[in-house]
């Protein structure tokens, strides 16, 4: 196994090492003259006891090495090792001078070490021994007071004292004691360690104190900080209050001037939330001002600021914001509120006004309030009646108020009869509403996706119970969505019958992007769906696309076919479209055959596939499949 530290996870163990280090040594100094006083101390009252503990008449003028036997010396001396123990010391002894020399009178050591050294058990000469100290031992007898010797390293070697006494009979001896560097350091580093140890158990007890008090300190601040900033928003919304956002586009003004930056705004109005608000309740209203507020913050910058001037009305200020983006940020915004309104499954739907303004002079109030001024006038040029009619068509898709209605298509020549999907809304009261009156408000807001998706779905069971192609026009709105062949696959791929559904789009959606509409189709066409272009003749009028386009069909618009025998160049256009179809092979039909000689008409111009009252309206499913056989009947008029 393979262990990676890396210097980064080692740099806190260095940095704790190093500053116990600096700990130790600093506690150690300080500890290190404590320790000393503590020695000498011991010293002092170890070597003063040896009078006592050894008698006053042990030393005396007549003293030599004759004076103990060795064994005699050898009991004495282990005896003053126990004491030397019992003092805290490393040895005890007594030195007397006789004879220029310097001489142990009394050494304490163990009884094993001195065996092993005979030479020291009794009347040990300094001189002999070629003791360092000699000088200085030999001036302590002549002095008044202990005195002490210690070496000159930092540790101290050893430390010891001599205190000169006086016999019984007047001798003059030195009464010793020694502290080796062993019980020095131990004495030392155990009083270090201690402190050191008492140090980090003092840190250890009072962290979970310092640490909440820490804490405490932080979340005062944090709470402190949250309540000032709570201040400054809306509390429904969370977004700059009125108040706030003026002292911040003053700010930004004043940044903006000074470096000749540009600055706008964006106000932004819900234009139904009124009716919402008497319809839903006023808890519906709150939730859609949250809604709006979030799609604010996600469709503009994050330099950007989301105000909440009043009621139902938003301000986002935009420093730095250019012609350009201001374009781009207004799409963005309606394709959030688009998608918003597509998914969405409460009772509502939202609709926005927006308005972008550029500063240009004068305070920023007034600023503010100018742009309202044109924000109210544009939202009053509204029709607040769009509102109420798209609020009953989504109660009336919700009720399956929407139903598809079916109008043949009859193609003489083939002998088949195939058919248009057509939705109609079933208005409790109205009545039956068409598709004209209906659609545009529908491409304004979401709907127009569902009820797309009701007519599919019908079209889908319609084409299985008929055994027969179906068409389904497709709005605009819904074929520019970027979803939109993911959504109708969704619906399709459900089916067995998707291969009888042809999609009717305009000729204006099918040029305005070439390449997209191209890859649209190829996509679902793998689903099985045929493509149709309607209303031709009343756009572009462009051959070119039609070979780039694998359509199956293209519809003649009726405007042509109304007016077929008064205008001779409406004849000449019917004619060349019938033959191109024919050399392009794909079927020519004409919209809005309502008479006889319209139909005979047309088959003379070279069209034989149509489309009008002539064969029927629209009419229901089962409608439809009662009338089924009259189509053919009325096929065999122009045999």
């Amino acid at each position: 196994m393979n262990l990676h530290i890396s210097k980064r996870s080692l740099s806190p163990v260095i940095f704790m090492i190093i500053g116990i280090t600096i700990q130790f040594l600093f506690v150690f100094n300080m500890e290190k003259g404590d320790a000393l006083q503590e020695v000498d101390e011991t010293l002092l009252r170890a070597a003063k006891n040896i009078k006592y503990f050894l008698g006053r008449d042990y030393v005396n003028s007549e003293l030599d090495s004759s004076t103990y036997s060795p064994e005699e010396a050898l009991g004495i001396f282990s005896k003053l090792q126990y004491k030397a123990e019992e003092e805290g010391v490393d040895y005890l002894y007594l030195l007397v001078r006789k004879n220029e020399d310097i001489h142990y009178a009394a050494v304490s050591d163990y009884e094993e070490e001195l065996l092993k050294d005979p030479k020291s058990f009794y009347w040990l000469s300094l001189k002999e021994a070629g003791d360092d100290s000699f000088s200085e031992t030999w001036s302590a007898f002549d002095s008044e007071e202990a005195i002490y010797l210690k070496s000159s390293d930092m540790w101290d070697t050893y430390r010891s004292i001599y205190i000169p006494e006086t016999a019984t009979d007047g001798t003059k001896y030195l009464a010793g004691a020694d502290i080796t560097t062993t019980n020095l350091k131990k004495i030392i580093l155990m009083k270090t360690a201690k402190i050191i140890l008492n140090f980090w158990i003092f840190i250890l007890t009072s962290l979970p104190l310092i640490l909440s008090f820490s804490k405490l300190q932080k979340e005062r601040r944090f709470y402190a900080k949250q309540m000032a900033e709570l201040a400054d928003l809306d509390p429904l919304t969370g977004v700059f209050n009125r108040s706030r956002g003026i002292t911040y586009l003053k700010s930004e003004l004043k940044t903006c001037l000074s470096g000749d930056i540009p600055l706008s705004i964006c106000l932004v109005d819900i234009q139904n939330l009124g009716y919402i608000n008497k319809k839903l309740g006023l808890h519906v209203g709150d939730e859609i001002l949250r809604i709006v507020a979030l799609l604010l913050k996600y469709t503009f910058r994050k330099t950007d600021k989301i105000v909440r001037i009043e009621g139902d009305k938003f301000m986002a200020i935009l420093p730095g914001c250019d012609e350009k983006s201001r374009d781009i940020l207004a799409a963005t915004l309606l394709k959030r509120v688009a998608f918003f309104n597509k998914h969405n499954l409460k009772d509502y739907f939202i609709k926005l006004h927006y308005l972008f303004a550029e500063y240009s002079e004068g305070s920023e109030e007034d600023f503010v309030e100018e742009a309202l001024s044109h924000l109210i006038l544009q939202k009053k040029s509204g029709n607040t009646y769009d509102t109420v009619i798209q609020d009953e068509m989504l109660d009336s898709l919700k009720k399956n108020e929407f139903k598809v209605f079916f109008q043949p298509k009859v193609y003489l020549k083939s002998k088949k009869v195939e058919f248009e999907a057509l939705a109609r809304w079933l208005h409790p009261q109205k009545g039956i509403i068409p598709p004209d009156s209906f659609i545009p408000l529908a491409e304004g807001s979401f709907l127009i996706n569902r009820i797309t998706e009701v007519v599919l779905k019908d079209s889908l069971e319609a084409a299985g119970r008929l055994n027969t192609n179906i068409s389904v026009n497709i709005s605009p709105v819904v074929f520019e969505n970027h979803n939109f062949v993911r959504d109708m696959e969704r619906i399709l791929l459900n089916s067995p019958f998707s291969d009888r559904i042809i999609f009717e789009i305009t000729e204006g959606i099918a040029i305005k992007d070439m390449a997209s509409t191209l890859k649209k189709i190829k996509d679902l066409k793998r689903c099985g769906i045929k493509f149709s272009i309607d209303d031709f003749g009343t756009g572009y009028s462009s051959l070119s696309y039609l070979e780039k386009f694998p359509i199956s069909e293209l519809k003649i618009d009726k405007s042509f076919i109304k007016n077929i025998n008064k205008h001779r160049v409406n004849r000449l256009i019917i004619s060349f479209i019938c033959q191109v179809g024919e050399l392009m092979d794909f079927n020519v039909i004409a919209e809005g055959t309502e008479e006889a000689w319209q139909v005979h008409d047309l088959l003379s111009l070279g069209c034989h596939n149509f489309q009008g009252y002539y064969f029927d309206r629209p009419q229901p499913l089962e409608t439809i499949i009662e009338n089924r056989k009259e189509y053919l009947e009325k096929m065999k008029e122009f045999s």
